[in-house]
């Protein structure tokens, strides 16, 4: 991979960062943000959800899954459904 390539990638991890931040900011206590992106690329789907969680201790990860191209028969996707605690 180029070095191109990969300071592009790292650019979209952090404005996939800034997305994920203000959707948090917007769920109201007790409701429900999903995150999806079509990739297969941990940075911007598992890395995401930990770092999250981690600067956001008010949401709890209910459910997370990969589809893989090759084991599902579709394109690559990340997908995670986190909960906002109520107050």
């Amino acid at each position: 991979m180029s070095p191109a390539r990969r300071c592009a990638i790292a650019e979209l991890g952090l404005q996939q960062q800034a997305i994920l931040a203000a959707a948090g900011r917007a769920t109201k206590p007790g409701g429900t943000l999903t995150w999806s992106v079509c990739t297969i690329a941990r940075s911007e789907g598992e890395d995401q959800m930990e770092r999250f969680i981690h600067e956001q201790p008010g949401f709890r990860l209910e459910e997370q899954f990969q589809l893989l191209p090759h084991r599902d028969g579709a394109d690559g996707f990340f997908i995670a459904r986190l909960r906002r605690e109520s107050h």
